[in-house]
């Protein structure tokens, strides 16, 4: 028997009152999801979760939960 998993939207919108680039704030809600789902893992929470890490990733970035921070690129040639 397979469980239902709540699905629960994120609004773009909302996401770029957060992060204005939309491709950024993905990446961090997928850092964030893998840090989540390592620790989750090292403490012996089951795979099957009744959400997933990646939803629960996405409503932290939007209440504004997760910080991180931006490495400025290299010049190259220098």
């Amino acid at each position: 028997m397979k469980k239902t998993q709540s699905l629960r939207y994120v609004p773009q919108e909302q996401l770029r009152k957060q992060i204005l680039n939309t491709y950024e704030a993905v990446m961090v809600a997928a850092r964030a999801a893998r840090l989540m789902n390592i620790r989750l893992n090292m403490v012996g929470v089951p795979a099957e979760r009744e959400e997933k890490v990646t939803t629960v990733a996405l409503h932290d970035v939007l209440d504004g939960q997760v910080r991180y921070t931006v490495k400025p690129k290299l010049k190259s040639g220098s």
